[in-house]
């Protein structure tokens, strides 16, 4: 007995949530399918093609400027009870750390500019 293609064949469709570029191929599985190879083979096909390494370097650019601006802020506080000098330790420093932030940021992102 000969199966239709709808028959033979499901497909599995992404929510619009996902990345696609994650995803550049169009998958087709047979309906009756071992998820475990399924599922292994994807992660190798996805790890394959990304070296971990530079994606871990490449996530702490989300942190930063966050942090440069939080010791920035921990300085000037600390500088400002020690000195009474309230507030402008604080303002000063928090301005140093959003420069020095955005100087790491920008220093980084040079590096994997290419």
């Amino acid at each position: 007995m000969q199966q239709t293609p709808s028959e033979a064949y499901g497909t599995i469709c992404w929510e619009e949530s996902l990345d696609i570029s994650l995803f550049p191929t169009i998958i087709v599985l047979p309906l009756k399918v071992d998820y475990q190879t399924w599922i292994k083979t994807m992660q190798n096909r996805l790890f394959s093609k990304m070296d971990l390494k530079k994606i871990s370097e490449i996530s702490s650019l989300a942190l930063m400027l966050p942090s440069s601006i939080i010791v920035g802020l921990f300085f000037g506080y600390v500088l400002d009870k020690a000195f009474g000098t309230h507030p402008w330790m604080l303002i000063a420093f928090f301005l140093l750390g959003i420069v020095s932030g955005f100087y790491s940021l920008f220093r980084a992102l040079k590096k994997y500019k290419d």
